[in-house]
């Protein structure tokens, strides 16, 4: 077994585990990968990964996999690879991370003031933080009599799915938890339910 994933800052991370069967490493559905890291999947071991950038879901089983800005290397093993509607979504930066984002293979969703907002392909968006917050508050930006609706954290995400809220097809959002803010727009073509890549927000 060799898994050498090093710790990598959260606007670098290229790449998100959907699903996973591999026993013999230490990851897990919702971890974020990093351009680089590199592991190996033992027989029978099997892993699906999503892209954000390119919106690219790959289906591994077995061999060695180097994670890459766009798609996986893979020596030995099986690989299927395809695209899906995502918005190239990625990890939101705060206001420091934002300004080293001159980076090579940097992968984010736009940050606040941002000229445009990205497209979720989701009615029910899944946040995930990598650092404690107490509250992720989600104001509707194209109709000013919405409340805001603010929602409790207690864990390292918040899946609206979890809860009886669905966003409107074709609203435009803003979402914040604690110094990190993402305006966005639900297509009007957004299913209830859909892949974990185009329902992923990373704060």
């Amino acid at each position: 077994m060799l898994y050498a994933a090093s710790p990598a800052p959260v606007w670098a991370q290229a790449a998100l585990i959907e699903d996973i069967d591999a026993p013999s490493l230490k990851l897990q559905v919702m971890d974020l990968l990093a351009e680089g890291e590199r592991f190996t999947l033992a027989a029978g071991e099997r892993i699906t990964l999503s892209y954000f950038e390119p919106c690219v879901v790959e289906e591994i089983r077995g061999g060695t996999v180097t994670v890459g800005t766009l798609q996986s290397d893979l020596t030995g093993g099986r690989l299927k690879r395809k695209t899906v509607r995502c918005g190239g979504s990625g990890v939101v930066m705060s206001a420091a991370q934002e300004r080293r984002s001159d980076l090579a293979g940097v992968v984010y969703r736009a940050a606040a003031g941002a000229n445009q907002p990205v497209t979720l392909y989701a009615r029910a968006p899944i946040f995930a933080f990598s650092a404690p917050v107490d509250e992720l508050v989600i104001q509707r930006l194209d109709l000013e009599q919405e409340a805001r609706m603010r929602f409790a954290v207690t864990g390292k995400r918040l899946d609206l799915a979890d809860t009886e809220v669905r966003l409107a097809q074709g609203g435009t959002y803003r979402a914040t938890a604690g110094d990190k803010s993402l305006a966005f727009k639900v297509s009007e073509s957004a299913p209830e339910t859909s892949r974990l890549i185009s329902r992923f927000i990373g704060f």
